[in-house]
């Protein structure tokens, strides 16, 4: 079943446009480009950075982070009066590890103190991010926090079919909450390759905890489309989220091999006793078990893709 936007949802579309109380959604200027990709970083559970590549698809984005959430974005256009002011992107999630999230992310493109527009020329690749608004709802629970990294831009040719799509918000929607002053945060971009240097073993073991929780939420929604789409399947949808799972159990696999990597180092640095060893011991079999699955995950994406080629092609010709 799909989700449909509820007044949750129109609320956290309002409250990303009340830094502007009175910008309007609007269409996207022909000077200005669409990202083909957003380089992204926000906090995760144990303030460890959660990091995600959204890739641009001709219509939206797709996204999975390592804590195995799949989330869709949008992007739209703010525009105080006649001029730009803020980039936006919604964002839902309807299947993977956290289905039911709905977030904003804004990113201003004035400076709050000196009104100095702050993106480049138009012929750049990449513009950084550093001091993003995020406002993100989840199971009821609001959460006003901050995102950076690097929007990249591709050939324009790439954004020729697009065109901005505001939402429709219910009549009398009323905001639970109100939104404060924008956070303050560290100004360098944070790619997604980067690692916190503030771990120490017990956080890199409640994050593997974590982690390890979402990857049994995973692979329990890809069983259950196993059962309602068995392969070989010409559901194109079914198709397409197995695809994203598996995507998302990538990302997930690989942050628990590369904590994994961190624990060991951690335990090889400190008191070398029968209870040290053996939990090093554990860690290197869990992180070749860990391995052996992601070597199989290529294969698994080529069949889907291939089946999911021959579902659309099949779909086109109807």
């Amino acid at each position: 079943m799909r989700l449909q936007p509820t007044h949750a949802w129109a609320a956290i579309i309002l409250l990303g446009t009340m830094f502007h109380p009175k910008s309007v959604i609007g269409q996207l200027p022909k000077s200005e480009r669409i990202p083909s990709a957003v380089e992204e970083c926000e906090e995760g559970e144990q303030h460890t950075p959660l990091c995600s590549t959204w890739k641009w698809n001709g219509k939206e984005y797709d996204a999975t982070w390592p804590d195995g959430s799949i989330g869709k974005l949008t992007i739209n256009f703010i525009k105080s009066g006649m001029n730009l002011s803020s980039i936006q992107f919604f964002r839902m999630d309807q299947i993977g590890s956290h289905a039911g999230i709905v977030a904003s992310y804004v990113y201003n493109l004035y400076d709050g103190k000196s009104r100095r527009h702050r993106v480049t020329r138009s012929d750049s690749s990449s513009v950084s991010v550093s001091n993003g608004q995020l406002i993100r709802m989840y199971q009821g629970v609001s959460k006003f926090e901050s995102w950076r990294g690097t929007l990249i831009y591709g050939p324009v040719e790439d954004q020729r079919d697009w065109k901005s799509q505001p939402f429709n918000l219910p009549t009398g929607t009323r905001l639970p909450f109100s939104a404060p002053p924008p956070a303050q945060s560290d100004s360098s971009p944070l790619p997604p390759s980067s690692t916190n240097s503030g771990l120490n073993p017990q956080k890199i073991n409640a994050t593997l905890t974590e982690l390890d929780s979402a990857a049994r939420e995973l692979s329990a929604q890809w069983t259950q489309f196993q059962k309602d789409c068995p392969d070989p399947t010409t559901d194109a949808v079914c198709l397409e989220d197995k695809r994203q799972v598996t995507l998302a159990m990538i990302e997930n696999t690989k942050s628990r091999i590369q904590l994994i990597d961190q624990k060991i180092s951690f335990l090889d640095a400190g008191p070398q006793d029968g209870a040290a060893q053996q939990a090093e011991d554990e860690s290197a079999k869990k992180r070749e078990e860990l391995k052996a699955a992601l070597r199989t995950f290529p294969g698994t994406l080529a069949n889907l893709d291939k089946s999911l080629a021959v579902a659309k092609q099949a779909g086109e010709n109807r």
